[in-house]
């Protein structure tokens, strides 16, 4: 084509200075462009219509039938419910956390036990090692010295300058991530306080955002309504103030440290502003005397949603503020650490270039014997640090619930901000009252499966006319990889026991996850990809085929596509054949 404007470009230069002869010229240039240009092959396409009916995708697998036992499940001491993970009906793992009474406090002694006893570890890995360092070093000085030594002893002193420096690098690295991060956790804490306040709980108020806000409905108990909307009011001013000091925050480019902590402890008092107002409103819904059953349900799953975020985000920034200290605290073991290697190393090389005499040997017997004592400090410190963990993680587990076998939850007596007694139980386990399918997904499906899915199941033992109904009751989060395949496992209970089930059955299963009715579809091979968007071929009633852009649902077990998008019912569509 290049040729042919090239050629073209010199035909009309020619022509301007011989314009009468422009006319026929004109016509056998159009001739030969046109006899040059390449012909479009003939289309090669099937038409069909675009049709509607219902649809139904399916995951097909097999599985094995199984089954468990049934345990309650409490508290080991009393508190107040923080939170419950489950609801009657979900399917739990060995070792989850279904339930926590409030331990924020607990949660911040834990992990700072925990650094403690890595410092503590840390300090006796260094004491050990500068202790065989002296042990080597007395025997070196007992042989005397050897110009090769020194030459060690040298680079020995280079490598821990280097050493220093990365230290001292990585520290200030690693301190600066996490600081920089500060804006980000506030901002989230802000618009979890924020949602809980002015959407969560917003219409339960008259005239939310002034100095009286009030409460929509009556309260029997009138100390509460009034300790309720002041509180309303309170939060409101909170947010406010909050919001003030974010956007100063944000437009400081490199706030201090000192900036940023106080920041965060403004943040932690705001939240605690907050908490307490859904603590309140939650008890003011409690005692509503002309809110409907329904209403009052409604009410307090919303304040449950906010108190459930406000408690993330105040985990969130506490967790924060923790790992910043323990950070400093990990920078200052590193970089002590790292100068103690150089001292050493320093030393060592100037006992090397000394020479060695008696008082010296004296001396690394000294460094020695002082060596020991300090393992024998930092090994008891490190027995301190973790007995010290121990009691303080075995305090923490009593404030937690965890499920001790796979089943699925069969009771739940209590709900988020109830009183927990050591004595009650919370919740259920059940795995024997009916039994299980387990199966195990290949990833390409696992996203269409989700938990409450239909399943229809046969079983190898009494052939395919014998069909069991189920549901999709747990979905591993964790991958297994099977022959290399990465696969989910994924557990199904049958709808009703039946006597003919018995564990070890060999279950083939249909799980159906999705259908639609009077949906709107094509063949599947009628779809393409431009771009990462999808399109089909569409004939208008004079012939002419164009692409049309369209939005694809479910893909069905007939091979058909569904149409969100883009077409309707009878239009014509191209399929390809060429």
């Amino acid at each position: 084509m290049s040729k042919i404007l090239n050629t073209m470009r010199a035909i009309l230069q020619f022509l301007k200075t011989k314009w009468k002869i422009a006319l026929p010229v004109g016509l056998i240039l159009l001739i030969v462009v046109y006899a040059m240009l390449p012909r479009s092959a003939k289309l090669d396409f099937t038409v069909v219509e675009a049709k509607t009916g219902n649809m139904s995708q399916e995951v097909s697998v097999t599985g094995k039938v199984k089954s468990a036992e049934t345990i309650d499940l409490t508290f080991d001491k009393a508190g107040k419910v923080a939170y419950i993970n489950v609801k009657v009906g979900d399917k739990v793992k060995t070792g989850q956390v279904l339930a926590s009474l409030a331990n924020n406090d607990s949660s911040a002694q834990v992990r700072q036990a925990g650094a403690s006893v890595e410092a503590a570890r840390g300090q006796l890995m260094q004491a050990k090692a500068s202790l065989e360092y002296q042990k080597a070093n007395l025997e070196s000085i007992k042989k005397g010295t050897r110009e090769e030594e020194l030459q060690i002893a040298q680079a020995g002193v280079d490598s821990a300058m280097t050493s220093l420096r990365n230290a001292e690098t990585k520290a200030e690295n690693d301190l600066k991530s996490l600081k920089d991060d500060v804006k980000d956790v506030l901002s989230d804490a802000f618009s979890k306080a924020d949602d809980a306040i002015r959407k969560q709980t917003d219409g339960m108020f008259s005239n939310s955002e002034t100095t009286t806000p009030g409460l929509t409905f009556s309260v029997s108990n009138n100390q509460v309504k009034i300790d309720t909307e002041w509180q309303r009011m309170l939060s409101g001013n909170q947010l406010n103030d909050w919001r003030i000091e974010l956007d100063a925050l944000k437009a400081d480019v490199s706030p201090s440290e000192m900036v940023l902590n106080q920041a965060m402890i403004k943040a932690k008092y705001h939240l605690s502003i907050v908490r307490t107002f859904l603590d309140n409103l939650m008890l003011a819904v409690s005692y509503a005397s002309d809110l409907s059953s329904a209403t009052s349900v409604s009410y307090k799953t919303y304040i449950t949603l906010g108190r459930t975020n406000v408690n993330a985000a105040m985990t969130a920034v506490v967790g924060q503020i923790q790992a910043i200290d323990a950070q400093k605290i990990t920078n200052q073991t590193s970089l002590a650490t790292a100068q103690s290697a150089l001292t050493v190393a320093q030393n060592n090389l100037l006992l090397k270039k000394a020479g060695n005499t008696v008082d010296q040997i004296s001396a690394a017997e000294a460094q020695v014997k002082s060596s020991e004592a300090n393992v024998y400090f930092y090994n008891a410190q490190l027995n301190s640090a973790a007995a010290n963990y121990q009691n303080i993680a075995a305090q923490f587990e009593k404030t937690i619930i965890k499920s001790p076998i796979d089943g699925v939850i069969s009771k739940k007596n209590l709900e988020a901000g109830e009183a927990a007694s050591a004595a009650v139980p919370v919740l259920s386990v059940m795995s024997d009252a009916k039994f299980e399918v387990e199966v195990d997904i290949p990833d390409v499906d696992i996203a269409k499966i989700k938990v409450e899915n239909v399943a229809r199941i046969t079983l190898d033992a009494y052939g395919d006319s014998e069909v069991f109904s189920a549901k999709v009751i747990s979905i591993d989060p964790a991958e297994t990889v099977i022959e290399g395949v990465p696969t989910y496992k994924v557990k199904l209970a049958f709808d009703k026991e039946d006597e003919r089930v018995k564990s070890g059955m060999t279950a083939n299963i249909d799980i159906v996850t999705a259908t639609r009715e009077n949906a709107v579809y094509v063949p599947q091979r009628a779809v393409f990809t431009i771009d990462g968007e999808r399109f089909v071929k569409v004939q208008d009633k004079d012939g002419k085929i164009s692409d049309v852009k369209i939005k694809v649902g479910i893909r069905d077990v007939n091979g058909n596509m569904e149409i969100l998008e883009g077409i309707k019912v009878g239009d014509s569509i191209a399929i390809m054949n060429n």
